[in-house]
């Protein structure tokens, strides 16, 4: 019978397969793919997320094969162009049908919302890209009523995006899609949970339900093979990272004490700054000031200031800019 890892064991083959030690390629992309998509509804945070997970990536290089769109939990991710199939396959028929109580409540009957998708394929390909305000006024003048206030844009965008018509293609502007035929979906299913695992483990099928979002029906599961890894060391992760949304339980990387600190509530996940694994402080980057403040749980070791003031300069580099650091 193999023996239970140990809570460091733990931390320290899921930083390897999150690509937050050891070799880390300098290829936005292939950090992105190696996790199968980071959670993006904060764009800023999305970009350091991947700058975390990769080696000398500056921000101009996560323009190309990268895409943004709404996918695991229902939420926006940044996925690799070359996922974003599978990505439809799986959640476009789910979030299609959770999403249409919601669009009744914002005034789009079934045939209006199936309407909306239509058209703004149609209008997109003529007229793209547009924001999503600008493609409510076109599909108010084509007879849909998009109400140009409140929620409804978005939800109009989000599920032309389910259905695989529309991409986010600036920010906050969108264009057609068109991916031709989408991978089988059991096939897909598959896919995901292989994925999932190679940028986990070690993990387990409730963690794998938790970050996924999809119905007991819909998990395809095997025990994942963790890859050796050695003690990691500090990294600054942004608000939302997938370090804290990636298994169902923090408990080996936040110390209950300082779980309000880090997740307040209300869907808040603080930046986070880790040594070996385990969260020690919360930071927050004050871009006006070009300085990183960090407000630590405990004492702060040399080494993990050295961490700190290493990794500070690598978000500067990246970022284009000199920071300062307070601590």
């Amino acid at each position: 019978m193999d023996t239970p890892l140990t809570a460091a064991e733990t931390r320290r083959h899921r930083l390897r397969a999150q690509r937050l030690t050891g070799p880390r390629d300098a290829d936005p992309v292939a950090a992105v793919k190696a996790v199968f998509g980071v959670q993006a509804q904060d764009r800023r945070a999305a970009q350091l997320a991947v700058r975390a997970r990769t080696d000398g990536a500056t921000l101009d290089a996560l323009g190309p094969g990268l895409v943004r769109t709404w996918a695991m939990r229902g939420t926006l991710h940044l996925l690799t162009a070359e996922d974003l199939p599978t990505a439809l396959a799986i959640y476009g028929p789910l979030h299609l049908k959770r999403g249409g109580r919601r669009l009744a409540q914002l005034g789009l009957d079934p045939d209006a919302a199936e309407r909306s998708t239509e058209l703004t394929a149609e209008i997109l390909r003529a007229e793209g890209p547009l924001t999503r305000h600008e493609l409510a006024a076109r599909l108010r003048d084509r007879g849909v009523p998009v109400d140009a206030e409140g929620q409804a844009p978005i939800h109009v965008v989000a599920r032309a995006a389910h259905a695989g018509v529309l991409i986010e293609v600036e920010e906050n502007r969108y264009g057609p899609l068109d991916l031709g035929p989408l991978p089988d979906r059991e096939d897909a299913l598959v896919e995901l949970a292989r994925r999932y695992a190679a940028g986990h483990a070690p993990a387990t099928e409730e963690d794998f339900a938790a970050w996924s979002g999809l119905p007991k029906a819909d998990l395809r599961w095997e025990e994942p093979e963790t890859e050796d890894a050695g003690k990691g060391g500090v990294r600054l992760l942004p608000a939302f990272d997938e370090w804290l949304l990636g298994w169902k339980s923090r408990a080996p990387i936040l110390p209950r004490d300082h779980v309000q600190q880090v997740a307040p509530g209300g869907g808040i996940i603080r930046p986070v700054a880790i040594a070996d694994g385990r969260v020690f402080a919360t930071w927050r980057l004050d871009r006006p000031k070009r300085r990183v403040e960090i407000d630590a749980f405990g004492r702060v070791t040399k080494a993990m200031r050295d961490g700190i003031e290493q990794e500070v300069a690598a978000i500067g580099d990246f970022l284009g800019v000199c920071l300062a650091l307070q601590l």
